[in-house]
């Protein structure tokens, strides 16, 4: 019975249209260009209180620095503002001992980045790079299947010998 109940919890979701909900891809509304340059100046002056005094220009603890990352550009800076983000909801930044902002505040700074983040793959994806695998043995043999016929013969509808 503990075998099934994965199956039927998972077709009960799908029936129900849950689980699909959860596999679309929605693309972040559309947002003012003022509203965004308020989430970047907003985002700035709590990484400016809290990130830049260990992660400078000069300091660039941890071999960081978010003195004159360009938090408009999160398309050119994703790989940085994504380890902010993990940082952040992991709760391991700022550190203990260093001044910290309320949890709001935390939350909401990793949210606006997040939200960053996604229009920005939303206008320009990264799929990542390109991996090369074992072709399968239907894309090895694909070659010898044009050469010869569908039933695999090699005749080609010629006159025989």
């Amino acid at each position: 019975m503990s075998k099934l109940l994965p199956i039927a919890v998972l077709t009960a979701g799908l029936a129900g249209g849950g689980y699909l909900q959860l596999a679309r891809a929605q693309a972040p509304a559309a947002v003012s260009p003022q509203t965004a340059s308020q989430a970047v100046a907003s985002s700035r002056a709590v990484l400016d209180q809290y990130c830049v005094t260990c992660h400078s220009d000069r300091l660039k603890t941890g071999d960081l620095s978010l003195q004159t990352l360009d938090l408009s550009d999160a398309h050119g800076n994703a790989d940085v503002l994504e380890k902010v983000v993990r940082k952040l909801r992991k709760g391991l930044m700022p550190p203990d001992g260093r001044p910290r902002p309320d949890q709001a505040t935390m939350d909401g700074l990793a949210t606006s980045l997040e939200t960053a983040l996604d229009r920005a793959a939303v206008v320009a994806p990264n799929p990542g790079p390109e991996r090369y695998g074992r072709l399968r043995v239907r894309q090895q043999c694909g070659g010898a299947v044009d050469h010869a016929g569908a039933d695999g013969s090699l005749h080609d509808g010629g006159h025989e010998d």
